[in-house]
């Protein structure tokens, strides 16, 4: 325990918990808009602070913020969409990140710059997935022109083979490399 000056002894902090019997004083901040984010931030890193809705009876889609609740929102489902597409394609996921990183709040600017990027990767992905799904696509279509062409060469050699009197193979298919190269 420390001395503040004027001879009171104040309990010195100690980690916080989420119990009831916590020592806590209940205050009101009123913060400018301009930089509500960064105090926040900074006071939620901090972990000291815990935050009471004033504003319960105003509905979600009055609030001041909920453009940027549906930016996040937004940017999260894009997330998702990454994700399932690496998990479908196997791809190995290396976790290199520290936590100190994943907890640190983001600026606006970082935040926007992140957005970006995830709209980029989306973007890429949507594309590449396109082109897969185009080319899947093709390749049906190519075995099956492939297997028309078979029988339709085998259908040539078999007339082929009956105007010049050659004998049919015995098996009933004849090659294309057959009678019509002679």
């Amino acid at each position: 325990m420390s001395s503040r000056g004027w001879g009171q002894q104040r309990p010195r902090l100690k980690t916080t918990s989420i119990f009831r019997s916590e020592v806590m004083s209940l205050v009101q901040l009123y913060i400018p808009s301009d930089v509500a984010r960064y105090t926040v931030s900074q006071l939620g890193e901090m972990g000291l602070i815990q935050f009471r809705d004033l504003n319960q009876e105003v509905s979600a889609f009055q609030r001041s913020f909920v453009n940027d609740v549906r930016r996040f929102d937004e940017i999260e489902r894009k997330l998702r969409y990454l994700q399932s597409k690496i998990i479908e394609s196997d791809v190995d996921i290396y976790d290199f990140l520290d936590d100190e990183f994943v907890t640190a709040a983001r600026g606006p600017r970082d935040i926007d710059e992140m957005e970006e990027r995830i709209n980029a990767h989306e973007g890429r992905v949507l594309r590449l997935t396109a082109a897969y799904k185009e080319m899947q696509l093709k390749h049906v279509e190519l075995i099956e022109n492939k297997h028309v062409l078979e029988e339709v060469s085998s259908l040539f050699t078999e007339i082929s083979g009956r105007q010049t009197g050659t004998p049919r193979p015995a098996g009933g298919r004849v090659s294309a490399t057959g009678p019509l190269d002679s």
